[in-house]
């Protein structure tokens, strides 16, 4: 595939020639093209709606952690196998937003070894703010597509995503 970097952000409708006909002939958006377009819209809105609330120090590879953050809060292992990032890549995430002021480590009360990356008030605000945020974005894709629509995008998304795990032989979990 010869494609620049941003070609998910051009416009894939536009004519690339005519067929027999005269018809012009426009390129088909493939999966890599559609979902890329899609994520970098979804997450340049989110971002830039987060600084808007004030978390202006919320950088788009800290989502690996804060679209997990729990208030009870979770191993730094589990944010590594929802978000599907390597562990020292979450350990970093998670030094970030420690020192920002947005999670604070604490013991895993089931195993006094173990810590919890778990949410400070900082944290649940921006958390509190994300979900809003999401919902509003949600709630524009189900006027174009409706509720059925939204949920069975958001399925297939899914299942998209653990049919390309399966085929590399992947086997971590949504």
């Amino acid at each position: 595939m010869n494609r620049r970097p941003d070609a998910a952000a051009a416009d894939t409708t536009a004519a690339t020639g005519t067929d027999s006909t005269g018809r012009p002939v426009r390129p088909r958006t493939d999966l890599p093209m559609a979902t890329t377009r899609l994520l970098l819209l979804l997450q340049g809105e989110m971002f830039r709606r987060i600084a808007e609330e004030g978390f202006t120090d919320v950088r788009p590879r800290q989502g690996a952690v804060l679209a997990y953050l729990t208030p009870e809060g979770r191993r730094l292992s589990e944010y590594a196998e929802l978000s599907g990032q390597p562990k020292q890549i979450i350990g970093t995430i998670a030094d970030e937003l420690e020192e920002a002021g947005y999670v604070t480590r604490r013991p895993d009360p089931s195993d006094g070894r173990a810590k919890l990356l778990a949410p400070t008030k900082r944290g649940l605000a921006e958390l509190e703010a994300s979900r809003n945020i999401i919902a509003d974005l949600e709630a524009r894709v189900a006027d174009e597509l409706g509720e059925d629509g939204l949920a069975t995008l958001v399925d297939h998304l899914v299942r998209a995503a653990r049919a390309v795990r399966a085929a590399r032989g992947d086997s971590t979990r949504e």
